[in-house]
């Protein structure tokens, strides 16, 4: 099984009807431990480096269009561990934990999609 799957135009399409569209450029900051409420992030266009934040800020992950960032702190509101910045510029769609949570609920496709992956994720 893979730990982010790429979802398809109509999972974005569904996915878009309830999260905010963001044009994101390379550098920008998604994302790091200091922040509280980490949202789920879909890259449209662009990729998404994630790491691990302190000395070695090894790259551990690259989301691109059709992927998502997110670990279990999306669904459980606490803290990441983890960075997440723009390495390409491009587009993400943006959901607060509020969003995905309701999404959840109301699509149980999606809901199994996010869940399966979040849950795997080491990153």
């Amino acid at each position: 099984m893979e730990d982010n799957p790429t979802l398809n135009r109509e999972h974005i399409d569904r996915i878009r009807s309830v999260a905010l569209l963001r044009s994101v450029r390379t550098g920008e900051v998604l994302y790091e431990p200091s922040c509280p409420d980490v949202p789920l992030f879909v890259v449209l266009d662009g990729t998404v480096s994630i790491s691990r934040t302190g000395e070695d800020e090894k790259i551990l992950a690259v989301r691109e269009p059709g992927q998502f960032t997110g670990e279990m702190s999306v669904i459980s509101g606490s803290r990441s561990l983890l960075k997440a910045w723009v390495t390409k510029d491009g587009a993400v769609l943006e959901l607060s934990r509020e969003k995905v949570l309701s999404l959840m609920a109301k699509d149980t496709e999606l809901g199994d999609i996010l869940m399966g992956a979040l849950s795997r994720a080491a990153y």
